[in-house]
């Protein structure tokens, strides 16, 4: 009788299944490399989206703040008692816009914000409570320059807007800057917009911006 005998998987195959799983791993490796990039960038990108949002909203929400205070002061002669609380109650500022105590505004970038009348300076006319303030701090370097670049001084009500780089907090001067004035910080409405080499030398890692309006 022949003698039956085992059969045996070649070397070579052996091999290859071992290759092969081997290729398997590092595939598999590979991929959630490649996740682990992708989302690295989604969050990079998510936070340069969010940076954009937050810039577009402070944007709107200053214009929005301009726009109703000269609506509810349109009969009046100056701005006399404009503040914060009174905005608020005017609805000139919504109420979800407002800290718990009312008293300030929660600006985009998570800061605080106020609202207020100032004297226009003898350059503007010299009028007592002739102009308004809104002053956000909490301000990144990154919005500060977008702020400053942009062309504001194509509204005839705007006067300027003050930069302070020690982000000291919001604040309402007791009066307006000089239109004409581009010095500490002081940006009036005819410098708008300013050149580069200005931008980068105002602007500080956290800012206090306060726009000026008449």
């Amino acid at each position: 009788m022949m003698k039956k005998r085992m059969m045996r998987l070649p070397r070579c195959a052996r091999n290859d299944e071992f290759m092969e799983s081997g290729r398997s791993m590092i595939e598999m490796l590979a991929v959630l490399a490649i996740v682990g990039v992708l989302s690295a960038g989604g969050i990079v990108g998510y936070s340069k989206a969010m940076e954009k949002f937050k810039a577009y909203k402070t944007n709107a929400t200053v214009s929005m703040i301009m726009a109703n205070v000269r609506t509810a002061y349109s009969k009046l002669n100056d701005f006399s008692g404009l503040d914060t609380t009174m905005a608020a109650k005017l609805n000139i500022i919504s109420k979800d816009m407002m800290n718990s105590d009312n008293t300030k505004i929660v600006n985009p970038f998570k800061g605080l914000g106020l609202v207020g009348a100032v004297d226009l300076n003898a350059a503007d006319g010299g009028k007592e409570k002739g102009a308004f303030a809104i002053s956000f701090d909490g301000i990144g370097r990154k919005y500060c320059n977008e702020v400053i670049s942009s062309n504001w001084g194509d509204l005839e009500e705007f006067v300027g807007i003050l930069i302070d780089d020690t982000d000291a907090g919001a604040t309402i001067p007791s009066e307006a800057i000089a239109s004409g004035t581009l010095t500490n910080g002081e940006i009036g409405s005819k410098y708008f917009p300013l050149p580069p080499t200005s931008v980068l030398e105002l602007c500080g890692e956290k800012n206090t911006v306060t726009w000026f309006y008449k």
